[in-house]
Formats: structure tokens, sequence, C-alpha cells
């Protein structure tokens, strides 16, 4: 990266990263006009100014609006053009993006949802997956990406026969099926004819409901625990 001194013959004491330059400040106060005109983004008025927070958070930072970059670490900014925008939909909705990538920060905070939500992307090629803290999403593609939040569903899985568990993060609209082979990716074993799968609340066999989705499941009154037995015999327990 290039580094650049905007001391202006101070020493300088706050060190800032903009898109792949660093900048050391004298002064701790800054505002988005400024930050631009440093590092040759002009006229600022045709360029977007984003500071990069906690798992790539990215927050607008207005021409005029100041930002105090005197905490302790490297501030990062990141610059985007105006004049174009990525459009994408959350849980139905366009919107509009001014950078070409978006984090799942971002779409959380967009999505209004609470701390109990997570953040689906939903690829026109592949198959959902949940967004973790920190992941970015290129929005650059030919297809509008898609993405919905959904109250976190977790399934506890219970391998009897050597007393290993795994919590699967799923949602409403996932089938039981790809559960069940992530189930035994999970436990890295091959199923076998005899092997049951079941609810740890009254022992209700898990395989004959494959072809629903999950939200169906739990719909239709079953398994509301979400406590699933493994075993190669027969066996069982109940919720507390």
């Amino acid at each position: 990266m290039n580094d650049q001194n905007a001391g202006h013959g101070e020493s300088a004491k706050f060190c800032v990263v903009v898109d792949d330059r660093n900048l050391n400040l004298p002064e701790p106060v800054w505002t988005g006009r400024q930050l631009l005109e440093l590092t040759d983004h002009r006229p600022p008025e045709e360029f977007l100014l984003y500071k990069l927070g906690e798992h790539n958070l990215m927050e607008d930072i207005g021409l005029d609006e100041s930002v105090d970059v005197r905490k302790p670490g490297i501030e990062r900014f990141v610059t985007f053009r105006s004049d174009r925008s990525f459009r994408f939909l959350l849980n139905g909705q366009r919107q509009d993006w001014g950078a070409p990538r978006i984090s799942q920060a971002n779409l959380h905070r967009l999505a209004e949802a609470g701390s109990d939500y997570t953040i689906w992307f939903e690829p026109a090629a592949g198959e959902p997956r949940e967004l973790q803290p920190g992941d970015l999403v290129d929005l650059t593609g030919s297809e509008v990406e898609r993405f919905h939040s959904e109250r976190r569903i977790t399934v506890h899985v219970v391998n009897e026969d050597n007393g290993e568990e795994i919590d699967l993060a799923a949602n409403r609209r996932v089938q039981i099926e790809r559960l069940i082979k992530r189930i035994y990716v999970e436990f890295n074993i091959s199923q076998q004819p005899d092997d049951r799968l079941r609810c740890e609340q009254g022992g209700e066999d898990v395989f004959q409901f494959r072809q629903l989705t999950l939200g169906e499941y739990l719909d239709t009154g079953h398994c509301q625990c979400l406590v699933w037995l493994l075993a190669s015999g027969t066996g069982g327990a109940s919720c507390q």
C-alpha cells in the first residue's frame, strides 16, 4: 500500500486506510469530503465513502459528516463512484446499494432483524446458505442476488453410538432429506439400512418425513424440541 503523510509539517498521529492507501493524519476529526480529497477522489461529489466497522459493517460517511479516527487501531474506509448502484432483493423488497459487495452485517441492519434472526443468501445457482459475521457477497454478477432474514432454527443431533453431538443451522425452507445428508457428513459416517433417526420427544421416526421442508415438519406438530437421535439400534429419551 502507498503511504501518504497529510501532516502539513506536523507529526502524524492518526493512521487510517482509504481503499489501499495509508494516510497519516495530524488531526483526529475529518469530514468525508476531506478524506476523499486527500486520496484524490475529485470531485468528491462523485464518490461515496464508507467506514468499515466490526464484521465489515459499512457505515456511509456523508461529504460534510465528521468522523473521529482517534480510536485504538487503524480505521478503514472504502470508496465507490456514486454514479453506479447495485440492486438486490432482501425479503422480497428491492434494494439499491452503492458498493459492489455487501456484508452480512449490513444486510442484517437493512432487514432490521433481531439478534435471533439470521441472513440467508439465495444464489441463482446453488443452495441457500446462512451468512456468517464478516461474510461479503459480490453484487456485480448478471443476476439480481436474493437474501432473506429468518428466525434462527437449530436442529440438535445426538449420535447415540458414540455420544457425539452436533448443531445444524437450518431454515424453514430446507428439506428434511438435505438435513439427513448433512448429519451423515458431519458425523463422517455412511448411512446404513437399519439406522434410526428419531425425535427425542416421543421417539417418532424422522426418516418418514424426508420429503417435507423443516417448516412443514414443524407446522404439522412434529418434534417441537428439535432434538434428533441417530442410532443403529433402538433407544431414546424425552425432552426436558
